[in-house]
């Protein structure tokens, strides 16, 4: 048998693979295609609650809705990410004599000092 030829069965609605050591493997396709990244926040909860909530993290993954609710908290945190940085920029305007570096540097602290104040609510114990 060659080592590229691969023999399906399926069983159980599950389709299985024989590879070239003459073992079945399935072939579990989720909704994993077609997925924007999990992006920062999202990566940050999955790694606090691999630490601190495995339970919650195993529940998730047996629900299958780990992905949904990742991509969730991600999007929310950014979404208030955003309105932080709108009210951090009322009340500390941009100076007005600011060069294109200056102001660079002003819109980099306000993100980054958003994104401080959302971590910290996201992860209240770190």
């Amino acid at each position: 048998m060659s080592k590229t030829m691969m023999t399906k069965k399926e069983e159980n609605g599950i389709l299985y693979l024989m590879n070239s050591d003459g073992y079945y493997y399935p072939q579990i396709a989720g909704d994993f295609q077609n997925r924007e990244p999990m992006g920062r926040f999202g990566n940050l909860k999955l790694e606090y609650m691999e630490d601190q909530q495995p339970e919650q993290l195993k529940q998730l993954i047996m629900d299958g809705e780990l992905l949904d609710y990742l991509h969730k908290i991600n999007n929310e945190c950014w979404e208030k990410s955003e309105r932080i940085q709108e009210q951090l920029k009322q009340q500390t305007p941009p100076p007005k004599d600011a060069d294109f570096l200056k102001l660079v540097q002003y819109n980099q602290q306000i993100q980054d000092t958003a994104n401080e104040i959302v971590q910290s609510e996201l992860f209240p114990n770190n």
